[in-house]
């Protein structure tokens, strides 16, 4: 994959995660108020965070793109939807297991895409890379340019 500003095409670190994929549930409410995360999605982040630090993860303390592909298994009839999955929730599901040991803040996310695909293999794909901020404000100042002429 290449980052849209800089044209670089190689990831600081990509994992695949080999689960079904799911989004993060809502939290949940005791009777006295307050809040917790059930306990499907706390076993979820920990063992997509075991999976990623098992395959060598760094620590990112720069900003970062993040990608977040769903990998669906390809469904007996090619007629079903790709299933139904909040990417956002999905997103929230992946940034969460990565902090703080790989992404130590969410702030550092400067560019995330999240998409959903069918494949052989069910589960994430996880890649992140620095950003190169003089990459990303040539590339700014080259369409400003383009589009108003002199800035």
């Amino acid at each position: 994959m290449t980052c849209q500003y800089c044209n670089e095409k190689t990831w600081d670190f990509a994992a695949f995660v080999e689960m079904k994929p799911k989004s993060k549930a809502r939290p949940r409410f005791t009777k006295s108020g307050h809040t917790y995360t059930d306990k499907a999605t706390v076993e979820a982040e920990r063992y997509i965070q075991k999976e990623i630090l098992s395959r060598g993860a760094r620590t990112f303390d720069r900003p970062v793109e993040v990608e977040i592909i769903c990998l669906f298994k390809v469904p007996q009839k090619l007629t079903k939807p790709i299933p139904r999955i909040d990417v956002d929730n999905a997103a929230k599901l992946i940034m969460d297991a990565l902090q703080p040991k790989v992404i130590i803040d969410d702030k550092l996310v400067q560019t995330l895409r999240v998409s959903k695909r069918y494949s052989m293999n069910e589960g994430f794909l996880i890649q992140i890379k620095f950003c190169d901020f003089e990459g990303h404000l040539q590339s700014a100042r080259d369409l400003a340019k383009k589009m108003y002429g002199t800035i």
